[in-house]
């Protein structure tokens, strides 16, 4: 069930009801990256991580990137599942450096296929979830008063309300965008529909954008990936720290516009009224690609 979490209020004002979204060209995938600049005042900062959750054995490059991801002072963190790697009574240490966060009740994580034990079991889910702070395995988060929406799906194949088209989810999440009076609508969920990495998308979790969708992010590839398709733009944001996946072998998904297997880093959402800022920032704060829907 859709569960919608009490609103954590950001100082932004909200709005009901949306007009049309149009995408601005990549403002950095060509060129110099150039560093991450301060949101203008009233934004909401969000920041997108996945795949990271492996701080029990190797957590040197996780904690460079939550320590960058921490940096940016986000009103939320987002993580698009793979939040531990290691056996359940090792859940607590793989996440580690999000601690404060899942304390804080700020931390939205979707699970994946690393947190269900990489197999189909609720049993072995049960002790990721009381880590993730007792939330359901799929819910509804409301930010800004009013101006973000994030909708965590569950894609992953334990879960009892279905993971494909048609699924008890899948109709739940449908009716949730739908009825949405928030500014922007984001959803969440481990596997991506499309992508240019190992997986090469996964063609039945296309429910993840009903809709009234302006974003759909992922993860499960272990790399960074932009793909446009049908008019809606999905991000790919695997690489938290948990190793890199190479991309475009033998080829590159045909919706792909910009992509990265090289730098771990994370995914920041500056946004406003008018607009929804989407920036691939290394670890470093080098801003590797950018693109802005408006609206």
């Amino acid at each position: 069930m859709l569960l919608p979490l009490p609103l954590l209020a950001a100082g932004c004002s909200s709005t009901t009801g949306a007009g049309p979204t149009t995408a601005t060209p990549p403002a950095t995938s060509s060129g110099r990256p150039v560093a991450v600049a301060s949101p203008p005042p009233g934004a909401l900062v969000i920041a997108v991580v996945g795949d990271y959750g492996g701080c029990a054995v190797d957590c040197s490059e996780e904690q460079k990137v939550a320590d960058m991801v921490h940096s940016w002072a986000p009103r939320a963190i987002i993580s698009v599942g793979d939040n531990a790697y290691d056996p359940p009574d090792k859940s607590a240490a793989d996440m580690l450096p999000y601690a404060a966060d899942i304390a804080a009740g700020r931390f939205l994580a979707a699970l994946g296929n690393e947190d269900y034990g990489d197999n189909c079991s609720q049993a072995t889910v049960a002790a990721r979830l009381a880590a993730l702070h007792q939330r359901d395995r799929h819910f509804v988060s409301t930010l800004g008063a009013g101006l973000l929406d994030v909708f965590v799906a569950d894609t992953e194949c334990g879960e009892p309300d279905g993971f494909t088209p048609g699924s008890a989810q899948a109709v739940e999440l449908k009716a949730a965008v739908a009825r949405s009076i928030a500014r922007w609508r984001v959803v969440v969920g481990h596997r991506p529909p499309y992508s240019s990495g190992p997986s090469h998308g996964n063609p039945g979790s296309t429910w993840l954008a009903p809709p009234g969708t302006d974003l759909v992010l992922s993860g499960h590839d272990h790399n960074f990936e932009e793909l446009v398709a049908g008019g809606m733009h999905y991000v790919i944001d695997g690489a938290g720290g948990h190793g890199l996946h190479p991309q475009c072998q033998p080829a590159c998904a045909p919706q792909s516009v910009w992509r990265d297997d090289s730098h771990f880093g994370a995914v920041r959402l500056t946004i406003t009224q008018s607009r929804l800022l989407v920036e691939y920032v290394a670890v470093g704060g080098a801003v590797l690609h950018s693109f802005a829907l408006t609206r």
